[in-house]
């Protein structure tokens, strides 16, 4: 199968004002995104990034990186800035976790966050990206920050710095101008800062540069520029892709639209590898696409351990059934479920793709909207098998 590609329009400054931002999804690809946490894992996270390996958390003034690694916050100004989502998601975001009580229909999803006012006179907006090549073992996601400098304000006074004053120190690399914020076990790796403005209808590059601010912070130090016009600072923090699961379940309806399924990085952290890497937990998921390509739907259903799609079919008139694997003992199942409770055996344990643990569970999913119709454990008190379908009238 050809790798879909959606094109998505997206503006950072004058640097791409002219530029038109293109994501493709292969079967081996996520959808990156910020997604409206809802208070689902903490009642301070407003936004977190959905299916990439940063665990970050938007609080309403810390970006909090959790990735079993250690915890690292990095602060921004000493107030409370506005946060403002910027564009939208194009399409449908459901979350179906835990029961009935908890299940979410068209959740928001944005492209960016912007923080107004993060510290005096100095806007940040925060946007995940995933790699450009397809996953492989090296591949590198980033979460950018479009630092803007208002006129009057001073880029001196932007800092990133140590929240919980944990870092265990913070150095410029003379060379290639990176800064580099290290933990008792996270380094966070910011990439060297770019400054432009814009005049007269032109980017106009300005030498932008991280300087120290004490052992815990960094801090930017710029050269000549015109203080009457905004100033543009992009610098990046970079990390490791996740492998994800294929979508090898696929299957198509009658108009030609197409649907995927899988299993993808959940919010929740499953146990670590050695090496210090990271271990997500899976949830399972189903997204539709129009026939050119378009994604209208995307679909998870969330319990607290392994989840994942194995078998997908489409029935008339409009319904997808879906066969997977869970090891959670709270997945999503219906009040008049078969079967409401996992039989087991219940995970973690843990491993890097998910393998046969706990039950089989059976689901109903409309094809339109993605909305869940129906869902029930099935099995008994040994290992689900993989589960394949065979769909009767």
């Amino acid at each position: 199968m050809k790798p879909l590609v959606f094109v998505l329009f997206f503006v950072f400054g004058c640097q791409t004002s002219s530029a038109v931002s293109v994501e493709t999804l292969s079967l081996k690809r996520q959808f990156v995104y910020l997604e409206e946490q809802l208070g689902q894992t903490d009642t301070d996270v407003r936004y977190w990034v959905r299916n990439s390996a940063f665990y970050l958390r938007l609080t309403s003034n810390l970006i909090l990186s959790d990735g079993g690694r250690g915890l690292a916050r990095i602060r921004f100004g000493e107030g409370t800035p506005a946060r403002v989502p910027v564009e939208r998601i194009g399409m449908r975001i459901n979350r179906f976790a835990g029961d009935a009580t908890g299940w979410q229909r068209n959740v928001g999803a944005w492209r960016a966050v912007e923080y107004m006012n993060a510290y005096q006179g100095i806007d940040v907006t925060i946007s995940p990206e995933a790699g450009i090549e397809d996953y492989n073992p090296g591949g590198r996601s980033r979460l950018v920050l479009l630092i803007k400098v208002r006129p009057g304000a001073s880029g001196s006074d932007f800092a990133l710095d140590d929240g919980l004053d944990e870092a265990r120190s913070t150095i410029v690399d003379p060379v290639s101008g990176v800064g580099v914020m290290t933990f008792a076990s996270y380094t966070a790796n910011f990439e060297a800062p770019i400054g432009w403005q814009e005049r007269g209808g032109q980017c106009v590059p300005v030498v932008v540069r991280f300087v120290k601010r004490g052992n815990r912070a960094l801090s930017l130090a710029a050269e000549t520029y015109d203080r009457t016009r905004p100033l543009f600072v992009e610098t990046a923090l970079a990390d490791r892709m996740l492998e994800f699961s294929p979508a090898e379940s696929l299957a198509t309806d009658s108009q030609g639209n197409f649907f995927l399924a899988g299993s993808a990085s959940s919010a929740l952290l499953c146990g670590m590898a050695p090496g210090n890497v990271r271990i997500p937990c899976t949830d399972a998921w189903v997204a539709g696409f129009r026939a050119n390509g378009e994604a209208f739907f995307l679909s998870t259903l969330e319990g607290s351990v392994e989840d994942s799609v194995q078998d997908l079919k489409w029935r008339a008139p409009g319904e997808l059934v879906l066969v997977g694997n869970t090891a959670s003992p709270d997945f999503p199942v219906s009040a008049n479920a078969y079967q409401k409770q996992n039989a087991g055996p219940l995970g973690p344990v843990p491993r890097t793709r998910l393998g046969p643990a706990g039950d089989l569970f059976l689901a109903r999913i409309d094809a339109t909207s993605g909305d869940l119709l129906y869902s029930s454990y099935y099995g008994g008190p040994v290992v689900g098998e993989t589960g394949l379908l065979s769909v009767g009238g």
